[in-house]
């Protein structure tokens, strides 16, 4: 059995709000990677997104993760308040009420 890849460094982006439509078309980061009440930190987030190929990912009310590819959609609609803990790590930021803490690669 091979060993993963190691997660390459990510880089933090701020707090960016999300399209609250209700429309999934219409998310900023167009694919839920995990959704839910999950444990969540930022690394297993990035460690999500490094596997199926997307640079820029984000997490939204605790322990969403979404990713995309296209950072000038991802902060279109301008900066949030992030102050939603991730639920495997309190002492990390997991978003907010439809805002993305968002990251690159």
């Amino acid at each position: 059995m091979s060993a993963l890849p190691a997660v390459p460094p990510i880089k933090p982006l701020g707090c960016w709000r999300d399209d609250s439509s209700g429309v999934a078309a219409a998310r900023l980061l167009p694919v839920l990677l995990v959704g839910g009440p999950v444990p969540m930190t930022q690394q297993r987030c990035a460690r999500l997104a490094q596997l199926r190929g997307y640079p820029i990912f984000g997490l939204q009310f605790f322990s969403e993760c979404w990713a995309g590819w296209d950072l000038a959609r991802a902060q279109s609609l301008g900066p949030a308040t992030c102050d939603k803990p991730c639920t495997a790590d309190a002492r990390q930021t997991c978003g907010g009420d439809w805002a993305n803490t968002l990251f690159s690669f």
